[in-house]
């Protein structure tokens, strides 16, 4: 089964450059989910048979709200590895955050969307980002 969230916005502090990070900006963050199901369990309408996704929702809020991240791939692989250590039923898991607001007006109506892909292996998977310099 596959959970999706779509571009939920969150506010945060985000950016290479000081400016951006004083101020902050809303990101549009989307989660799909791919969770493992006992085959043959039928859900019967229970919440408890399945992924909660306001378990996602406020699990992906903890990582980045009252955080800075000066990139964009450091935000993405913090929201991915909360969401695939809390959740043991998660199997794949694909995290964008999109950043609709660039420094000094050079978006002209263009976005900046990061993604990666994390898989469940018995433990999460950790990607290594550069620091901003």
């Amino acid at each position: 089964m596959r959970i999706e969230i779509i571009e939920y916005p969150v506010f945060m502090r985000i950016g290479c450059f000081r400016e951006e990070r004083l101020h902050g900006q809303e990101v549009l963050v989307t989660v799909f989910a791919e969770i493992r199901m006992e085959s043959g369990l039928a859900l019967g309408d229970d919440l408890k048979k399945t992924l909660d996704y306001g378990d996602i929702i406020r699990t992906l809020d903890a990582a980045l709200k009252d955080r800075e991240f000066k990139l964009i791939e450091s935000a993405v692989i913090a929201v991915g590895q909360s969401l695939i250590e809390k959740f043991l039923q998660v199997e794949k898991l694909d995290v964008t955050i999109e950043k609709p607001v660039l420094p000094g007006g050079m978006a002209k109506g263009g976005r900046i969307r990061i993604h990666e892909s994390f898989v469940s292996r018995g433990g999460s998977r950790q990607p290594s980002v550069p620091p901003c310099s």
